[in-house]
């Protein structure tokens, strides 16, 4: 998750770079090439806002999971129960249906 919000940063960063960049165009024209660079930036900004923040307590989570592992001899158990619990909501709407029995 970490990757895809770097590139919705990186892509809101390229949309902006794009403004002005064709020359020779009539003032419409790059006022409407400026309003839709401005606005798939705007997106992509948004996207990535929103997926940090989404996946901020998990990834704290994990964190925690990991430093505790990294340091052999601590209490794993006890530091599992201070972590409050996390509630994982995964959407499966737009999801097909996949027939497992095709795969045998």
């Amino acid at each position: 998750m970490r990757r895809a919000i770097s590139f919705c940063d990186w892509r809101s960063k390229w949309w902006k770079e794009q403004i002005g960049r064709r020359e020779s165009v009539s003032s419409w024209l790059a006022e409407g090439l400026m309003a839709y660079a401005n606005e798939q930036a705007d997106m992509e900004s948004e996207r990535s806002a929103l997926w940090a923040a989404t996946w901020h307590p998990l990834r704290q989570h994990v964190d925690a999971i990991v430093k505790m592992l990294d340091h052999p001899g601590g209490d794993l158990d006890s530091m599992l129960v201070k972590l409050k619990t996390l509630t994982v909501e995964v959407g499966l709407e737009d999801v097909e249906p996949c027939d497992f029995d095709k795969f045998d």
